[in-house]
């Protein structure tokens, strides 16, 4: 079975061979965006896939150190704005470092004099450098007095736990941007790939991938966002219902599917014992 899966970018015509091999001899194939599900029809898949969603948005939050508030830089008077960024690799081909680090530092910058802001950012994925490319960014503000990166060594739950904090997100990373939505925390998504646009999709966001955006044009989409942060909230918690049981969905598929190869297993057994 294949759990949930985004897919992309797939430009090598070997790649879409080896995906297309490999998923057509699965039993069942569930992917968790509409993007995802189009591109696997283009290169050939023919199993019966559906659309269910990330199972991130089954994730419940978990207790986090009574002085984690202080230490992380999460306690004050000035608003609180989550940061997500994420390093160039296979998932973003097109992302390119210098660029992106001077992008995000300037937005930063403006939040900071814009909102009175704190900019806090969240390493995701410390074990793929979120921490090196959240201290790059830093390091290229204007005025990093006002941001702060998360030191702690977290889990997932206590992320979450912690993003309710938050009074507005900017983000790179998915699964930032589902913890958000999870609290709702209105939030800018900078996509990168199509799941992030998948999630914009449920949301009726647009937004152009990241390497199309300027800074002058992802300050508008802020500020247009930010204005119309209780509009956002909305969306969410309409969207947010139905993306939970598409993200349990997956469980029951598998679930349905266990059982019945454990009956089948079993069937077999039975008769070699006969």
């Amino acid at each position: 079975m294949v759990y949930a899966i985004s897919a992309g970018p797939l430009s090598d015509p070997a790649n879409h061979a080896l995906v297309r091999e490999c998923l057509n001899e699965a039993a069942i194939v569930t992917v968790r965006d509409r993007q995802a599900y189009h591109l696997l029809e283009e290169i050939g898949v023919r199993q019966e896939m559906s659309v269910t969603a990330d199972p991130a948005f089954l994730l419940t939050p978990e207790p986090v150190p009574k002085e984690a508030l202080k230490s992380e830089g999460l306690e004050g008077d000035a608003p609180l704005v989550g940061m997500s960024v994420r390093e160039p690799g296979g998932a973003a081909p097109d992302l390119k470092e210098d660029k992106y680090h001077a992008l995000l530092a300037s937005v930063a910058d403006y939040v900071v004099e814009r909102f009175g802001a704190r900019v806090v950012f969240v390493p995701m994925e410390r074990a793929v450098q979120d921490m090196q490319h959240s201290h790059a960014v830093v390091a290229r503000m204007l005025r990093p007095q006002h941001a702060a990166v998360v030191k702690g060594d977290y889990s997932a739950g206590q992320i979450l736990a912690l993003m309710k904090h938050f009074q507005f997100a900017l983000g790179m990373r998915l699964h930032f941007l589902i913890f958000a939505m999870k609290c709702g925390v209105p939030f800018v998504a900078l996509p990168y790939a199509s799941k992030v646009h998948g999630l914009l999709e449920q949301l009726h966001i647009e937004m152009p991938p990241l390497a199309l955006v300027n800074e002058g044009r992802l300050i508008a989409y802020i500020d247009r966002l930010w204005d119309r942060q209780r509009a956002l909230k909305a969306a969410m918690r309409q969207a947010l219902p139905d993306l939970t049981a598409q993200a349990r969905s997956t469980h029951d598929i598998a679930v349905r599917f266990l059982k019945g190869q454990t009956a089948h297993t079993d069937a077999a057994r039975a008769a070699l014992r006969a």
